[in-house]
């Protein structure tokens, strides 16, 4: 299991989040701590760690934040929009054919709903690279998406990504598009290529951010204008 677990505000910071009890947002968070890399846990462990109720794991269950299977396990519904595992350190979860139940939606989540998407699996090793099989109506809507993402320049920022860092960009839109889109309304085009290229020249900086993939870059924009200093990022 990894050492760092990381929590996005969009989640614990949402009404649906802050309305429950505060005993069952803190049993969320020990359940993200204790996750393997794909976000399942057995809560009953956990729970007895802390001291919390079986009341405080249902409302986690009827708000959905958590997922839960027939053998008892649960996995963290946002797992994907919290964590992102590096292919050298991630290891698959030992509930294999509990994961095998579980769609991607183009947000990100988990959902047990396969009309929602076609299939939609995590290429074993790598939970960086979710592998995305689409609908033709899905695709259609896709690809249309993807032309306003040009339109806007952001595929231009995808490639330069790709070509300066050589990493394969993830498929879901959480993780690629949806933050380099946000970068650009914020800081510019320009802007955000020479923060890639500042990635790219500090790749074996261990003091640099840890940058894998786009939403690490909006995640962490700030640390990165401090490490390198805004005035030496050169805009491309």
């Amino acid at each position: 299991m990894g050492q760092r677990r990381l929590f996005s505000p969009d989640i614990v910071g949402s009404d649906a989040f802050i309305d429950m009890p505060i005993s069952s947002q803190a049993l969320y968070f020990h359940l993200g701590m204790y996750a393997d890399d794909d976000g399942f846990v057995n809560p009953k462990r956990v729970m007895r760690m802390v001291g919390t109720s079986e009341d405080d794991l249902k409302v986690l269950i009827s708000k959905r934040f958590v997922l839960e299977f027939d053998n008892g396990v649960i996995v963290i519904k946002h797992w994907l929009i919290h964590n992102t595992i590096r292919k050298d350190r991630y290891h698959e979860t030992q509930y294999i054919e509990q994961k095998k139940l579980l769609f991607i939606k183009e947000n990100g989540s988990y959902t047990e709903d396969g009309n929602q998407m076609a299939t939609i699996g995590l290429h074993s090793g790598n939970q960086m690279a979710p592998e995305v099989k689409l609908s033709k109506e899905k695709l259609s809507k896709s690809n249309t998406s993807i032309q306003h993402v040009d339109d806007l320049g952001i595929r231009e920022v995808l490639d330069f990504w790709e070509n300066t860092l050589q990493t394969k960009l993830s498929n879901n839109k959480s993780i690629s598009y949806f933050p380099i889109k946000a970068l650009i309304e914020h800081h510019g085009k320009e802007k955000v290529m020479g923060a890639i290229l500042a990635i790219a020249q500090n790749i074996s900086n261990r003091y640099f951010p840890a940058v894998n993939n786009p939403r690490d870059l909006e995640n962490k924009w700030l640390q990165i204008m401090k490490s390198t200093s805004s005035n030496k990022i050169v805009e491309v």
